[in-house]
């Protein structure tokens, strides 16, 4: 998984070049601007790798930095709405 140039792009078996993903960060990131936001980061079989949507500075803690990798165990909780994207807004 590498974030670079506020682009997410994962690497597994199945896409061995990448893929990005359908979302990009907001390049107004205080902690992690454009020119010093890279990360390159393995994630590992029962791992997850977290990032948090609050872009406030000290108001967010995720993979990218503080928390660093989760592994899976440690995950606990349920899904009650998805609200991004609209297109997809659901209850389960």
């Amino acid at each position: 998984m590498v974030i670079k140039n506020n682009k997410i792009t994962i690497y597994n078996r199945e896409f061995p070049q990448g893929f990005e993903l359908a979302i990009e960060l907001d390049p107004a990131l205080e902690d992690f601007p454009p020119d010093e936001g890279v990360v390159d980061r393995l994630v590992g079989q029962g791992e997850a790798f977290v990032i948090g949507d609050n872009r406030l500075k000290d108001q967010s803690s995720d993979s990218r930095k503080e928390l660093g990798n989760i592994s899976l165990e440690d995950i606990d909780g349920t899904v009650l709405i998805r609200v991004v994207p609209l297109s997809d807004f659901r209850f389960f």
